[in-house]
C-alpha cells in the first residue's frame, strides 16, 4: 500500500502550552520558552479517490530571543488513510513531520 500524491490536507489544531519557563545562558543572557501539545482533525485528498479524514498530534517548543522573535522545533504526526487498490480497504498511516523555523509576533 502506498499513498502515491497527496493533493490536499487541512487541519484545525488546538494547541496547549502547559510548560514555559526562563533559562539563563552562562550567568548572563535569559531566553524565555514555552512548550506545547497540538492535536487536530481534518481531511485529506489524495491519488484522486476523495475526501478522508486526518488526524494529527504533536509537540513544540519555542524559544524567545525578544518579545516579538523566536525559533520554534516542532514534531507532528499527521495520521493519513491509504487505500487499497483492488479491495478498496482503507488503513491508516502515520506522516511524521520535524520542524524548525523563525517566529514572528506581531
Amino acid at each position: 500500500l502506498a499513498l502515491k500524491k497527496l493533493q490536499l490536507l487541512a487541519t484545525a489544531e488546538f494547541e496547549w502550552f502547559p510548560i514555559y519557563g526562563k533559562i539563563i545562558l552562562f550567568g548572563k543572557a535569559l531566553l524565555h520558552y514555552e512548550t506545547s501539545l497540538v492535536v487536530g482533525v481534518g481531511a485529506s485528498h489524495a491519488d484522486s479517490v476523495g475526501f478522508d479524514f486526518a488526524w494529527s498530534m504533536g509537540i513544540a517548543t519555542r524559544f524567545f530571543f525578544t518579545k516579538r522573535i523566536g525559533l520554534e522545533f516542532g514534531f507532528r504526526d499527521f495520521i493519513l488513510q491509504k487505500v487499497d487498490p483492488p479491495t478498496g480497504h482503507k488503513t491508516a498511516f502515520h506522516n511524521f513531520v520535524f520542524t524548525i523555523g523563525p517566529t514572528f509576533f506581531l
